[in-house]
């Protein structure tokens, strides 16, 4: 999961005390903020499609008919989503440091803006369980040694999983571990260094891929693949197009309309095709088939070219992204992750009794939906909102003048 307090509202990097023109100004991304929300629903939409029984969708016009399933089965690609767009905003301020628009982030704010944004509603919500498992015995307490893993978030940082009390937090450890490599990660953001870093993440993501496969069962592959190993090409691919947004509204050197919406409409028919892709190979995905190497580095390609165009705010991107129903889901991206998935397994046995899965299905996100946005509000209103008050309070950088985002 994604959650940011910056960045995908306003950025405008200054040199020298002054503001830069308008061409060179790193502007409201809209768009952005929508991808992330689109994102956090297409994850919903793929848990209560596998909570209602997997149901095929069949859309009937009589003389054709065609199967929307596709789309609710792909929902997990949200998490690919989310850690490239992850990186692609969290490298933002150290981008224009490197390209020496701004002096550079100070590490103790990055890593202090990190936890208030990522621990008080993982709290929250931990402590909301256990209070549930504890007083009404709903779902189980964690043993000690479990619950000392929960708050430090060491879930699946080794190859012993620790079974999380929400399926969800399985992502929560990649992130924080990505955030404590970023500051190192970034000096290689120059010139000449950027494609050394690219393929360094490839051979490490693939060479993990690699290794896991060779010494894991079956059963316990899909676990010890979900690690920053296995996922930091997504992290640098994600970096490296937030560098190249950067490097171009520095220089000015912006695409036109035509070219950035075909870039868009390019990545769009990517991850298209790399469905297409994943559905002949599907039945043999995890037995080693070449999408098996390659799904999350050429997921992460297109998307960051989806990104990158819909940062410049490119007509299609805006058009199906940047409106105020997805924004809003964006700002509260972060509580529907946490708790879609909860409110989903509470709802899912009473409806049961609906034979039709489709039918299920409808009644499921019809309910969860709205419990979802309800609970991720709240969240947001009481606990996130709060909390990134305090952490741009002290914020005392004096880059932050300029409205470069800190990190």
């Amino acid at each position: 999961m994604v959650p940011h307090d910056y960045s995908s509202r306003r950025c405008v990097v200054a040199h020298d005390g002054k503001t830069l023109t308008a061409a060179a100004k790193l502007s409201e991304l809209p768009a952005l903020t929508g991808i992330r929300g689109f994102a956090a629903l297409w994850v919903l939409l793929f848990h209560a499609w596998g909570l209602a029984g997997a149901p095929h969708l069949l859309a009937d016009f009589g003389v054709f008919s065609f199967g929307v399933s596709y789309f609710f089965t792909m929902g997990w690609a949200g998490v690919d989503i989310f850690f490239t767009l992850s990186a692609f905003l969290l490298v933002l301020p150290f981008a224009a440091w490197q390209l020496g628009a701004r002096t550079k982030p100070l590490l103790r704010e990055y890593f202090w803006r990190r936890v208030l944004r990522i621990f008080p509603a993982y709290y929250a919500q931990l402590f909301v369980l256990i209070a549930l498992a504890f007083f009404f015995q709903i779902g189980a307490m964690p043993q000690l040694g479990q619950f000392f893993a929960h708050l430090v978030l060491w879930l699946n940082m080794d190859w012993y999983w620790v079974p999380p009390m929400n399926g969800v937090w399985w992502t929560l450890p990649i992130e924080c571990a990505f955030y404590l490599g970023l500051p190192l990660l970034v000096y290689a953001l120059r010139p000449y260094r950027w494609p050394w870093l690219l393929c360094a993440a490839l051979i490490c993501a693939i060479s993990y891929r690699a290794i896991a496969f060779q010494l894991v069962s079956m059963d316990a592959r899909a676990l010890v693949l979900e690690h920053l190993a296995a996922r930091i090409d997504q992290f640098v691919i994600g970096m490296l197009a937030g560098y190249a947004f950067v490097a171009a509204r520095l220089r000015g050197k912006i695409s036109s309309a035509s070219v950035l919406n075909a870039l868009f409409l390019l990545a769009l028919a990517g991850i298209v095709a790399l469905r297409l892709w994943l559905r002949v190979g599907l039945s043999a995905y995890w037995n080693g088939e070449p999408i098996f190497w390659l799904w999350h580095s050429f997921a992460s390609v297109f998307i960051a070219m989806g990104l990158y165009a819909a940062a410049h705010a490119a007509t299609v991107s805006s058009a199906l992204f940047a409106n105020r129903l997805l924004r809003f889901l964006g700002e509260i991206s972060f509580g529907v992750y946490l708790w879609h998935f909860l409110i989903l397994s509470w709802l899912a046995p009473w409806f049961g009794i609906i034979e039709s899965p489709d039918l299920r299905l409808l009644a499921l996100l019809a309910s969860a939906i709205p419990l979802t946005v309800v609970a991720a509000w709240l969240s947001y209103m009481l606990i996130e909102r709060p909390f990134l008050r305090i952490a741009r309070k002290q914020t005392r950088h004096p880059a932050q003048a300029t409205g470069v985002p800190s990190a």
